[in-house]
């Protein structure tokens, strides 16, 4: 094998014939059961070269029909077996993601860190030219841009998604500096740039584009970051215009982008109705990529199809359509959502009957709308031909300025490497004779689910109608909390409600959820619920307690990187779901990505502290700094989460207390008491290495109350 990634045809020409529109898609699928058979014929045989060259084609055939996952276990096996047969990075990198989907994003940031740091080696695999490094390492980094950006969420963290968009751009170099650009790369980051761009708040944009070291030479419209998230998604859209997914995927992006903006400050009245108008084109070109006769055999897709329907009824709704068929548009995409949870469970001939099933109520949709052909003028071509007219940007970018790029996230990639590689939770297999770990053959002991919520989960089981809310689809408001500027923004959307994970805490059930505006469309969250009624605040400020921790973390993870500390600390995003019937607020939950791995308890609220992980040092410096930080009147406490056993690379952690002055004591906010337990028994008199190693003020004596530098404030 020559390549490190199966290239599609068009994905590196300039000039695209007939022949070359054909997707690699299509072809594997006409010969897919005889590549099967061929595979279980090299098994038998021990030709595992040639089985893993099958594994190789056939790869991103099944992650688009989801079954990357049996896909891998084989190739696990091989490895096992054949450890001198080469894996291509492709591979690699495909349990990479499916790591973020799952959950696992400790093992993603390590593969994809490994790929990174070793200039994409992957143990016995040979790469022929220099310009296929560059290529695994942009892809790598483009990936790596995607576990922040699920970090992030919408409007919640400070920090991450800045990092995440340079991520992004630093892949876009990349791919721009190859002898021949990948379009498909391009495309793919410049989608994936554009969500970004849509949940970074207004001051980190301006941060960001005015970087001396970022050149967005690819944009013409860098004024407002909205327009600039249409445009970028705009150019995905044209990139990849043979590939009906990726139109799909990156015109949602776009109609959302304008839909966003017709909202906001920025735009005019009179302007309003023309970016609607543009935004409703955009999502009748997603709904167009398939007749309504195709077979659709992927949740990734008909995800997208239900959300573009919807986001179509509700652009309507705007436009002042008629209010009988928006409703009857929004009833339909509800009946989708159903489906599509169902698809998840399901396998075999049912998921072709449910499959068929959704796709029909989109085609009810498109009828209600009359949604009619554009005018296209290319056969293979799934983009209409004002778009293919699009002005391209002369790009500038080189090997030399993508390698400088790479230069500035060196450390924190080595961290991540050495906090696996020494963990005595990892097993390695090397090939002989390899300069480094094929990384196919990693394993982590992150295999039992995740049961654990807040109020200390003591495993009892959940009764069959924990709560209000039934296993149904809803319309819901999604409102995420930014600390930066003091600012909840909402925005609707659908979500389904499925079944319980299986325990529940002291005060909160676990269930899980899905919704059309989740940041990772195969990923797995989790919504929770008090198991008594509680007024709406708690739900909010349970959201905004756990944000105003991120928010402080951003700067404590400033301050390990100046003082190159190999840690980073991040809280898992959270954000609130208003349940509607009716335009009637029915329930209220907290939804979160779902972490696979061994939860664990650091701290508690009062004085209680676990010495057995090194990453409750950091814990306790953390709490060190929020306390000086905040100039004395706040101190985050309750630090529970999934961390690395040799405290290094990633710690995530959710679900904290913050005991302030600044806000009313209540049942979780200790006030002055709090803090003096966090002083006195959590600290205590000397500061531990990491304190020190991050400068922080010595503390006085916690035995002396006017010794103590807590700040009354008049509340």
């Amino acid at each position: 094998m020559m390549w490190p990634f199966v290239p599609e045809k068009w994905q590196y020409k300039q000039s695209v014939n007939s022949e070359d529109k054909t997707n690699l898609k299509d072809l594997i699928s006409q010969h897919l059961s005889q590549l099967l058979a061929f595979l279980k014929a090299c098994i038998l045989v021990g030709d595992s070269q040639s089985a893993v060259s099958v594994v190789f084609l056939m790869d991103r055939f099944l992650y688009w029909t989801d079954a990357s996952n049996q896909l891998l276990r084989i190739i696990k096996a091989l490895h096992k077996y054949y450890p001198d047969t080469p894996i291509a990075p492709q591979v690699v990198i495909r349990q990479a993601r499916l790591s973020v989907s799952s959950g696992k994003l400790q093992k993603a940031e390590y593969i994809l860190s490994s790929l990174i740091n070793n200039s994409g080696e992957t143990g016995c695999w040979k790469y022929h030219v220099d310009s296929d490094r560059v290529l695994v390492q942009s892809v790598s980094v483009q990936i790596r841009g995607q576990v922040l950006q699920k970090l992030g969420k919408k409007c919640a963290y400070v920090g991450l998604w800045r990092e995440a968009a340079e991520l992004m751009w630093a892949s876009l170099v990349g791919f721009f500096a190859l002898p021949q650009p990948d379009k498909k790369g391009i495309g793919a980051s410049l989608g994936l740039f554009a969500n970004i761009l849509v949940s970074m708040n207004d001051k980190d944009f301006h941060t960001f584009k005015t970087s001396p070291h970022i050149d967005l030479c690819f944009l013409k419209e860098k004024d407002h970051r909205l327009l600039s998230a249409a445009e970028a998604a705009k150019m995905s859209v044209v990139y990849s215009q043979y590939t009906p997914l990726y139109v799909l995927s990156n015109v949602v992006t776009q109609g959302t982008c304008l839909l966003s903006y017709s909202f906001s400050p920025s735009c005019s009245n009179t302007q309003r109705e023309a970016f609607l108008i543009q935004a409703k084109e955009a999502f009748e070109i997603g709904l167009l990529t398939k007749t309504d006769e195709e077979a659709v055999p992927s949740k990734l897709e008909l995800h997208l199809f239900t959300k573009a329907a919807y986001s179509l009824a509700v652009t309507h709704r705007w436009l002042g359509s008629p209010a009988e068929t928006v409703y009857q548009a929004w009833q339909v995409s509800r009946e989708a959502m159903e489906l599509l949870d169902t698809y998840s469970l399901t396998d075999g001939l049912d998921r072709d009957r449910l499959s068929r099933e959704i796709m029909c109520l989109v085609s009810q949709v498109k009828t209600l709308f009359h949604i009619h052909p554009f005018l296209n003028s290319e056969d293979g071509s799934f983009i209409p031909d004002s778009y293919r007219s699009m002005e391209k940007v002369p790009v500038r970018f080189s090997f030399s300025g993508f390698f400088k790029v790479m230069e500035n996230f060196t450390q924190y990639h080595a961290s991540v490497c050495e906090a696996f590689e020494t963990s005595n939770r990892m097993t390695a297999n090397r090939c002989e004779g390899s300069s480094g770990v094929c990384i196919t053959a990693l394993k982590t002991a992150t295999e039992t689910p995740v049961t654990e919520c807040t109020g200390c989960m003591i495993g009892a089981e959940i009764p069959e109608e924990p709560c209000t809310l039934t296993k149904q689809d809803y319309i819901a408001l999604l409102s995420g909390y930014s600390k930066a500027s003091g600012l909840w923004i909402s925005r609707e959307t659908m979500v389904y409600i499925g079944d319980p994970m299986g325990k529940q805490g002291m005060q909160r059930a676990a269930f899980w959820v899905q919704f059309l505006h989740q940041e990772e469309l195969l990923g797995k969250y989790v919504g929770k619920e008090y198991l008594s009624a509680k007024e709406l605040h708690y739900h909010f400020n349970d959201v905004e307690r756990q944000m105003t921790a991120q928010h402080y973390v951003t700067e404590f993870n400033k301050r390990l990187y100046e003082k190159r500390v190999a840690m980073q600390i991040f809280f898992i995003p959270s954000e609130v779901l208003l349940i509607l019937e009716d335009n009637v607020i029915v329930g209220c939950m907290t939804v979160e990505p779902y972490m696979l791995g061994d939860f664990v308890k650091l701290t508690n609220n009062t004085t209680k502290v676990v010495r057995d992980y090194k990453a409750t040092d950091y814990g306790i410096a953390f709490g060190h700094f929020t306390f000086e930080f905040s100039g004395g009147t706040e101190v985050v406490v309750d630090l529970q989460g999934w961390v690395t056993g040799n405290g290094k690379g990633l710690t995530y952690l959710t679900d904290p207390q913050i005991h302030s002055l600044k806000t009313p004591g209540s049942r979780t906010n200790f006030g002055e008491r709090g803090i003096r337990n966090f002083l006195e028994a959590q600290h205590g008199l000397e500061c531990n290495d990491i304190c020190k190693k991050l400068s922080l003020g010595r503390l006085h004596s916690p035995g002396e109350a006017e010794g103590l530098l807590v700040k009354r404030l008049d509340l």
